[in-house]
Formats: C-alpha cells, sequence, structure tokens
C-alpha cells in the first residue's frame, strides 16, 4: 500500500461525530480552516519526526502523508488531543490507544519495528543489508602485524 495522508473519515472511525463537532466549535478555533485536519496535520509531522531517527525508512517528500501501518494509531494520537481539550471525562481504553501509538513510534525510532518505506513511482524495493554478513580486510601494513 501507498502512503497516505489522515483524512476526516480515518478520524472519524476513532471519534463519535459529536466529539468531533464539539472539537470544531471549541471557542478557540475562529480560523476558516477545519481544525481536525490541522490537527491531522501536526500529528503526521509528530510522526515523521519520529520516523526520521530510523535511517531505514525513507520518508515521503510530501510532509502529511504516513505510512499505512502508521494511520491507526496516529488516528489515536488525533482523538486523545482532541478529546483532552473536551470537557469530558477520557476513558481509560482511549488512554491505552494513545500510549500504544506512542509506545508504536518508540518503537520505529529505536529500529525494533520497520514501516513501509517510502517508494517514489516505478521505483523497486531496496535490498535490506542489515542482516548481511560484513567482510573484514585487514588494511594495517605488514609492520604492524
Amino acid at each position: 500500500m501507498a502512503w497516505r495522508k489522515l483524512t476526516l473519515d480515518d478520524v472519524a472511525a476513532h471519534l463519535s461525530q459529536e466529539e468531533m463537532d464539539g472539537y470544531r466549535q471549541y471557542f478557540c478555533f475562529q480560523t476558516g480552516s477545519d481544525p481536525i485536519l490541522v490537527l491531522c496535520s501536526e500529528v503526521a509531522a509528530f510522526c515523521r519526526m519520529k520516523m526520521r531517527k530510523n535511517f531505514f525508512v525513507d520518508l515521503s517528500p510530501d510532509k502529511d502523508e504516513l505510512p499505512p501501518e502508521l494511520i491507526s494509531p496516529a488516528c489515536d494520537i488525533v482523538a486523545f488531543k482532541i478529546l483532552k481539550r473536551l470537557p469530558m471525562e477520557m476513558t481509560e481504553p482511549r488512554k491505552l490507544a494513545y500510549q500504544n501509538a506512542m509506545e508504536l513510534l518508540k518503537e520505529i525510532q529505536n529500529d525494533e519495528i520497520r514501516p513501509e518505506t517510502y517508494l517514489a513511482p516505478g521505483e523497486e524495493e531496496p535490498e535490506d543489508l542489515r542482516n548481511e554478513p560484513f567482510i573484514v580486510i585487514n588494511v594495517r601494513p605488514t609492520i604492524l602485524r
């Protein structure tokens, strides 16, 4: 699957319409853009920042695109950020989903797991050289051996 942006449909799978509408009508959002899409862009940038530490993963040139494996965890982060602004009690499963998403990003950052790397159209997947044995050659001069 290809990398893609977070959409409102993705977020709607994690939040109710009432919660989304409540966040949109929150008093501090008086701009013309949808605050949920702005938050999706911010969360995508945060996820990409964490993935950037893992140099085995090539990032998409589009700053809002994420690999398909991170769409759901990113939506959990978006949902948590939305719900913490609303005057309602945060449920334990949503807190746990947020913590799991953050733990997943930490595992990617430490190269314990890898998401799908970005491939430009027409590009082939690169070979994984991480488990290839290295050949050691002694290049010291004979006088030092």
